[in-house]
């Protein structure tokens, strides 16, 4: 079953708005999970599926509305 937290990070990743699933799917492959695809740093993302897939994550990020 999964946790609290991976659940929130693949309802995240599943409605990222210009984060397809042909995107998504290799970064799951590359980094495990749905918790670790959003914990990782823009040069990890960017080196693995580009500029627009980093931004879209990053604008997507709940964390950044408190700020």
């Amino acid at each position: 079953m999964l946790s609290r937290d991976e659940l929130a990070a693949w309802l995240r990743l599943a409605t990222t708005p210009g984060l397809a699933r042909a995107v998504a799917r290799p970064l799951l492959d590359a980094l495990g999970s749905a918790e670790h695809v959003l914990a990782a740093g823009d040069a990890t993302l960017l080196s693995l599926a580009g500029a627009e897939v980093v931004q879209a994550l990053r604008r997507a990020d709940p964390r950044d509305a408190a700020l």
